[in-house]
C-alpha cells in the first residue's frame, strides 16, 4: 500500500514505517494500541444501557426508550479486515436492541481504521501534543467506491465512508491511551430512511465516544473496551440520538 500525504496542516504522516516526531506515538504503537481494542480471541461479553431519543421536525419526541442489551464482542481477523459481534436482548427489548447496534457498530468502524487491514495500513496524520496536550490522530474519509445508503433497518448507514479522530495520551506508566474518539460520516446530505422517521435527507451522522481499560480473571493482558458511545443523525424529518453505555460482564466464580 503506498503510502499518501493527509491534506492536514502541520500534520505528521504515519504510514508503512515512517516514524513521526520523537515525542509522538508510532505507527507500531497505534497499531498496538488498535490491537488493544480490536482482540483477535476471548469473546468479551459486555451489558449495555441503551438510550434511544427521536425528534421529528417539530420538536416532537416520537421515542424516548431506554432498556438493556448485551453486546458481545467476538473479535479482529486482520486477514480479512473485520470485526464481529452479536447482541441480545430479551422480548420487550427487541426493539431497543436494534437501536443499540449503531454504537457498535461505530465504535468497531472507528478502531478497524487503525489496525491492520489486508491491503496494508491505512494513513493516520498526527497533530498536537504541544505543552503536554493529548495527539490527534485523524483519518480522512476513502470514499472512492462507495456510494453512501441508508435502507432503515438500523440507525446506521448500510454503505458509507467517514473520517476518524482520536485524542490519545501517556498515561502513569508510559503507555498510549485513548481518551476519546470521533466518527463523522462523509458525503452528507444524501437520501436515506430513518427508524421512526422515514424517508429523509440526511444531513449529518457524528459518533463520539469514549473507552475504558478492562481485564478478565484468566487473561493478564488488560485491553480496552467501550465506555459511552453516542451517535447522532440530523436530517430535515428529525434528529435521533442514541447512546450506549457498557460495562463488562465478570465470569461467574466457580
Amino acid at each position: 500500500m503506498t503510502p499518501r500525504l493527509l491534506p492536514i496542516a502541520a500534520a505528521v504522516l504515519l504510514a508503512g514505517g515512517i516514524l513521526s516526531a520523537q515525542s509522538a506515538p508510532n505507527r507500531d504503537e497505534i497499531t498496538k494500541l488498535s490491537k488493544s481494542f480490536l482482540r483477535d480471541s476471548a469473546e468479551l461479553p459486555m451489558t449495555v444501557a441503551v438510550e434511544t431519543v427521536v425528534t421529528n421536525a417539530k420538536g416532537k419526541k416520537v421515542r424516548n426508550a431506554h432498556s438493556t442489551t448485551e453486546f458481545i464482542f467476538r473479535g479482529y481477523n486482520g486477514q480479512t479486515g473485520n470485526a464481529s459481534f452479536r447482541t441480545n436482548a430479551g422480548l420487550m427489548s427487541y426493539r431497543i436492541m436494534h437501536d443499540s447496534i449503531a454504537p457498535n457498530f461505530a465504535v468497531i468502524n472507528a478502531f478497524t481504521v487503525l489496525a491492520p487491514q489486508p491491503d496494508g495500513l491505512n494513513d493516520v496524520a498526527v497533530e498536537g501534543g504541544q505543552s503536554g496536550e493529548p495527539f490527534l490522530l485523524k483519518t480522512t474519509a476513502a470514499c472512492k467506491d462507495i456510494q453512501f445508503a441508508m435502507a432503515g433497518q438500523f440507525l446506521y448507514p448500510n454503505k458509507k465512508c467517514y473520517s476518524t479522530q482520536f485524542r490519545v495520551h501517556n498515561d502513569e506508566a508510559g503507555a498510549w491511551t485513548i481518551e476519546r474518539f470521533d466518527l463523522d460520516v462523509a458525503s452528507l446530505p444524501a437520501a436515506g430512511k430513518i427508524p421512526y422517521l422515514g424517508p429523509a435527507t440526511i444531513r449529518k451522522i457524528h459518533a463520539e465516544g469514549e473507552v475504558q481499560a478492562a481485564r478478565l480473571p484468566d487473561d493478564p493482558r488488560p485491553f480496552l473496551i467501550p465506555k459511552r458511545v453516542t451517535i447522532r443523525i440530523e436530517s430535515d424529518k428529525g434528529t435521533a440520538v442514541v447512546t450506549n453505555q457498557y460495562t463488562l460482564k465478570t465470569p461467574a466464580k466457580k
